[in-house]
């Protein structure tokens, strides 16, 4: 089961959990909560907000592209674009020993792509682990019974299978199935509408 990355979406919704943290939050929080929502919203929707790749990592699980973001090491092209919206500084905090990583929000995207109930998800994430203590943090996301998809990787990080996902949310095989075929339907038609933008561009030239 794969997802279609958007890369749009991924700094609409990165944006607005930071905007509602005032602009600034440790990178870590960001990350579990897009995590969280795109879970969410794949159990309830059959999709992603963000398209990304979900991963388990030793932190917990996480999203792939948006990990890589906030690192500054994505080897697209969108790694500027990101730099432009978010940014980094390093600062001390009561709850963790070092120094903590914050993302902030440089600037707003020009367009919000996300939808009303996207909007919802993301907030009802944002309730759930944005105040949360660090260590608090990493022991929760360690918990099997609120992430049973979630193994520590033995060296690299390993990719969660969706379908994990979707079976541990009690989703039949019949349902799955079903999800998979709508998938497979939408990415066909995005592919043919991109074709066909594609080919009026160069007719108008």
């Amino acid at each position: 089961m794969k997802f279609r990355f958007d890369f749009e979406k991924t700094i609409c919704a990165a944006a607005h959990v930071l905007d509602c943290n005032g602009g600034t939050m440790d990178f870590l929080h960001l990350i579990k909560i897009l995590y969280w929502s795109d879970k969410k919203a794949l159990i309830d929707w059959g999709r992603t907000i963000t398209g990304d790749r979900m991963m388990a990592m030793p932190q917990g699980p996480a999203l792939k592209e948006l990990n890589s973001l906030i690192h500054g090491d994505s080897k697209h092209i969108i790694q500027n674009p990101w730099n432009a919206h978010v940014g980094e500084l390093y600062a001390r905090s009561s709850d963790h020993p070092k120094k903590k990583r914050y993302i902030t929000l440089l600037k707003k995207p020009g367009r919000d792509l996300l939808s009303e109930v996207e909007r919802k998800v993301l907030d009802e994430g944002n309730k759930m682990f944005a105040r949360m203590p660090y260590a608090i943090l990493i022991k929760t996301v360690h918990n099997k019974e609120y992430f049973p998809e979630w193994n520590k990787p033995r060296g690299a990080n390993q990719p969660i299978d969706p379908i994990r996902i979707l079976s541990a949310a009690c989703k039949s095989p019949d349902q799955i199935q079903k999800i998979e075929a709508d998938l497979a339907h939408h990415g066909f038609v995005n592919r043919f509408l991109g074709s066909l933008v594609f080919g009026l561009t160069v007719l108008s030239w």
